[in-house]
Protein backbone atom coordinates (compact mmCIF):
# COMPACT_ATOMS: atom_id res chain seq x y z
CA UNK A 1 0.00 0.00 0.00
CA UNK A 2 2.88 2.16 0.50
CA UNK A 3 4.00 2.52 -2.90
CA UNK A 4 0.58 3.07 -4.17
CA UNK A 5 0.49 5.87 -1.55
CA UNK A 6 3.32 7.23 -2.59
CA UNK A 7 2.47 7.18 -6.54
CA UNK A 8 -1.10 8.71 -5.93
CA UNK A 9 0.57 11.16 -3.71
CA UNK A 10 3.11 12.18 -6.78
CA UNK A 11 -0.18 12.52 -9.40
CA UNK A 12 -1.67 14.92 -6.89
CA UNK A 13 1.35 16.94 -6.29
CA UNK A 14 2.28 17.36 -10.27
CA UNK A 15 -1.36 17.97 -10.49
CA UNK A 16 -1.01 20.52 -8.29
CA UNK A 17 2.02 22.24 -10.01
CA UNK A 18 0.21 21.60 -13.21
CA UNK A 19 -2.65 23.77 -11.89
CA UNK A 20 -0.91 26.89 -11.07
CA UNK A 21 0.75 26.38 -14.68
CA UNK A 22 3.48 27.86 -16.70
CA UNK A 23 2.56 30.58 -18.74
CA UNK A 24 2.09 30.10 -22.66
CA UNK A 25 4.01 32.27 -25.01
CA UNK A 26 1.72 34.57 -26.40
CA UNK A 27 2.54 37.90 -29.16
CA UNK A 28 2.05 40.02 -26.35
CA UNK A 29 5.02 42.48 -26.00
CA UNK A 30 4.83 42.57 -22.12
CA UNK A 31 8.01 40.13 -21.98
CA UNK A 32 8.94 41.38 -18.75
CA UNK A 33 6.20 40.37 -17.01
CA UNK A 34 5.89 36.88 -18.52
CA UNK A 35 9.43 36.39 -17.62
CA UNK A 36 9.31 37.02 -13.95
CA UNK A 37 5.69 35.55 -14.04
CA UNK A 38 7.77 32.18 -15.61
CA UNK A 39 11.25 32.12 -13.22
CA UNK A 40 8.90 32.68 -9.89
CA UNK A 41 6.72 29.71 -10.69
CA UNK A 42 10.35 27.71 -11.57
CA UNK A 43 11.85 29.39 -8.16
CA UNK A 44 8.72 27.65 -6.58
CA UNK A 45 9.01 24.57 -8.09
CA UNK A 46 12.96 24.17 -7.43
CA UNK A 47 12.02 24.62 -3.65
CA UNK A 48 9.52 22.31 -3.27
CA UNK A 49 9.87 20.21 -0.08
CA UNK A 50 10.92 16.30 -0.54
CA UNK A 51 7.78 15.14 1.24
CA UNK A 52 4.61 13.81 0.32
CA UNK A 53 1.35 15.62 0.59
CA UNK A 54 -0.53 15.27 3.38
CA UNK A 55 -3.64 12.68 1.76
CA UNK A 56 -6.22 12.12 4.83
CA UNK A 57 -7.82 9.17 3.47
CA UNK A 58 -3.72 7.82 3.22
CA UNK A 59 -2.32 9.18 6.31
CA UNK A 60 -5.41 7.71 8.51
CA UNK A 61 -5.29 3.77 7.25
CA UNK A 62 -1.30 4.71 7.92
CA UNK A 63 -1.57 5.85 11.33
CA UNK A 64 -4.08 2.80 12.00
CA UNK A 65 -1.85 0.37 11.05
CA UNK A 66 1.17 1.48 12.83
CA UNK A 67 -0.50 1.79 16.26
CA UNK A 68 -1.83 -1.90 15.17
CA UNK A 69 2.07 -2.88 14.51
CA UNK A 70 3.57 -1.14 17.75
CA UNK A 71 0.06 -2.61 19.97
CA UNK A 72 2.22 -6.40 18.30
CA UNK A 73 5.22 -5.25 19.16
CA UNK A 74 3.92 -4.57 22.71
CA UNK A 75 2.31 -7.64 23.45
CA UNK A 76 5.04 -9.53 22.07
CA UNK A 77 7.50 -7.58 24.71
CA UNK A 78 4.94 -8.83 27.18
CA UNK A 79 4.81 -12.32 26.36
CA UNK A 80 8.42 -12.40 26.09
CA UNK A 81 8.66 -11.04 29.85
CA UNK A 82 6.77 -14.33 31.01
CA UNK A 83 9.42 -16.15 30.49
CA UNK A 84 7.59 -19.09 28.73
CA UNK A 85 9.77 -20.48 26.51
CA UNK A 86 7.11 -22.38 24.82
CA UNK A 87 4.91 -19.75 24.34
CA UNK A 88 7.80 -17.32 23.13
CA UNK A 89 8.62 -20.36 20.52
CA UNK A 90 5.30 -20.80 19.23
CA UNK A 91 5.00 -16.79 18.62
CA UNK A 92 8.61 -16.44 16.76
CA UNK A 93 7.79 -19.52 14.47
CA UNK A 94 3.86 -17.68 14.17
CA UNK A 95 5.95 -14.93 13.19
CA UNK A 96 8.07 -16.88 10.80
CA UNK A 97 5.41 -18.55 9.03
CA UNK A 98 3.62 -15.72 7.93
CA UNK A 99 6.73 -13.77 7.08
CA UNK A 100 7.18 -16.82 4.26
CA UNK A 101 3.56 -17.02 3.48
CA UNK A 102 3.20 -12.64 3.24
CA UNK A 103 5.89 -11.02 3.22
CA UNK A 104 5.94 -10.75 -0.22
CA UNK A 105 3.49 -8.47 -0.36
CA UNK A 106 5.41 -5.82 2.11
CA UNK A 107 7.95 -3.32 1.20
CA UNK A 108 10.61 -4.48 3.46
CA UNK A 109 12.64 -0.98 3.41
CA UNK A 110 9.96 0.50 5.81
CA UNK A 111 9.43 0.18 9.35
CA UNK A 112 12.07 -2.06 10.99
CA UNK A 113 12.36 -2.09 14.32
Amino acid sequence: MQAHWAKRALIVQANKMNGRGLPLSSSTPDLKKQTSSTSTVIKEAATLRSALPFILSHDIVRGILYAGQAALQYAFMLAVMTFQVGFIFAIVVGLGVGETLFGRYAIHATHIA
